[in-house]
């Protein structure tokens, strides 16, 4: 995808994928800025316009996405075109068919409801009950939330199946015998009573719900052709259940070095069928500078459990080049606002059409930002409100967590401070190297948002990640 004039430039490759035949599976295998989610939206139009496909799909992790993806279709021309995330169509589709339980236990309600399900459990076997050993309570029912997750997330639904299903990525620390999963099962099993009772769902349950019901939902309630965006950060059950109604063709956008939930799954034990053609590899930006590229590639590669991975891509360098990337440092998190807003004032003034993207560690944060630029009468829209515009000039923000699949032509990335990015809080069942991984991949994703130039601020004590850049490639204010 090369731009020219404001004009979008089709490369051979992405071509390939946006015409390729509507039927059966697609997998393109892009690193940021490669173009994935275009060939998406593309793609739409070549099946909306040109095959005359009305029933299309377009599926995206989290509802800023959503919110992106929708206006980036509007002005791409393209009328018509439903964009989802998971949840949202799955819930649509469970009220059309009157499922009686369409009330989602509030995430908030989660863990008290875990511990409610273990301490029944616990006291109706006082003398058998058995679990791994905990520090605290509150780690014991994290250890129990996560682990009902990641069952739900694979649709384990007997003890038999939990017994032989392994689990990576628990962490060395905590050892599970069969014993103890004969229990974890049990408090699995009330805890699901516990939701039927009170005519609730959990937000795993939507997938397998949508799996059982399969036969019940009518056709004309299914989309011909299915296209996810971001397709590394769905579970393996909502990846089956998509692949399974996509009654024509699926085509997913996905890249595992910007996975940033803990789902690991094979695209082959999910009968996703991408053998040969069916898969096409992106491994050229057109997004950001070589500068930016470079500062980004060299961190990235010291994550080693994603440099292991079979999908990995060492993306190529661009031609287009620009400034360094800058990083500043501050000793409080009021100094590293004071120069953010100082070279935001500074980049309004040369482009009054830029767009500014500050993404920050916490929803606090941004909140901070936002009562400082509105002193300072900078007009700013925070990324997940609802029917905010994301495709104007202007100062935008978001966090780390929502900044994956958007892009600005000035990037300042934030709040580099000691425990905050990364956040190396490791909850029991979890392992210190994946959580680095994970937040290692967020400072990726959220460096690679840049255009044009890139700004990385840290505040003292600072981050581990401000060590880990290659000091030659970037220049210290």
């Amino acid at each position: 995808m090369k731009t020219k004039n404001n004009k979008i430039s089709i490369t051979d490759i992405q071509k390939k994928c946006i015409e390729f035949q509507p039927k059966g599976s697609l997998l393109v295998n892009g690193i940021p800025g490669s173009g994935k989610t275009t060939i998406l939206i593309e793609r739409a139009r070549y099946l909306q316009q040109k095959k005359m496909e009305k029933n299309i799909l377009l599926l995206a992790y989290n509802r800023s996405m959503t919110s992106y993806l929708q206006q980036l279709a509007t002005k791409s021309g393209i009328n018509d075109l439903e964009v989802d995330t998971f949840h949202s169509w799955g819930m649509n589709i469970l009220r059309s068919i009157n499922y009686p339980r369409t009330y989602v236990l509030p995430t908030e309600d989660k863990f008290g409801t875990v511990r409610f399900a273990r301490n029944i459990v616990r006291k109706q076997n006082s003398k058998s009950f058995s679990l791994p050993k905990f520090e605290t309570d509150r780690n014991e029912i994290s250890f129990l939330s996560q682990e009902i997750d990641w069952m739900k997330g694979l649709n384990i639904n007997t003890v038999e199946k939990y017994y032989e299903t392994s689990r990576s990525g628990r962490g060395s620390d905590i050892r599970v015998t069969k014993k103890n999963k004969k229990w974890i099962f049990e408090v699995f099993s009330k805890f699901n009573a516990l939701l039927y009772s009170n005519r609730q769902i959990d937000f795993p349950d939507v997938a397998i719900i949508l799996y059982e019901k399969a036969k019940e939902i009518p056709k004309e309630l299914l989309p011909d052709h299915v296209l996810i965006d971001e397709a590394q950060d769905l579970s393996a059950m909502q990846l089956i259940v998509l692949a399974e109604f996509a009654q024509k063709s699926l085509t997913i956008g996905a890249d595992k070095a910007q996975q940033i939930y803990k789902n690991r799954f094979s695209w082959k034990n999910l009968g996703i069928d991408i053998r040969g053609t069916r898969t096409k590899v992106l491994g050229q930006t057109f997004r950001s500078t070589k500068e930016i590229v470079q500062l980004a590639n060299r961190f990235q590669q010291q994550d080693e459990i994603l440099v292991k991975d079979d999908e990995y891509i060492e993306p190529t360098l661009p031609n287009r080049s620009g400034p360094k990337p800058t990083v500043i440092l501050s000793k409080t998190y009021g100094e590293e606002i004071e120069k953010v807003i100082k070279k935001v004032k500074s980049i309004r003034a040369n482009d009054k059409n830029a767009t500014i993207g500050i993404i920050c560690v916490k929803n606090d944060k941004i909140d901070a930002f936002v009562e400082a630029l509105n002193e300072q009468g900078i007009p700013n829209v925070i990324v997940n409100e609802l029917g905010a515009d994301l495709m104007s000039p202007g100062v935008k923000l978001t966090t780390y967590f929502s900044a994956k699949g958007l892009e600005f032509d000035h990037v300042f990335v934030t709040n580099l401070r000691k425990n905050a990015m990364p956040k190396l809080k490791v909850f029991p069942g979890e392992e210190e190297k994946e959580v680095l991984s994970t937040e290692r991949k967020k400072f990726y994703v959220a460096m690679t948002r840049a255009k044009l130039s890139l700004t990385i601020t840290g505040v003292n004590p600072l981050s581990e990640f401000i060590d880990s850049l290659d000091k030659r490639l970037y220049k210290l204010e």
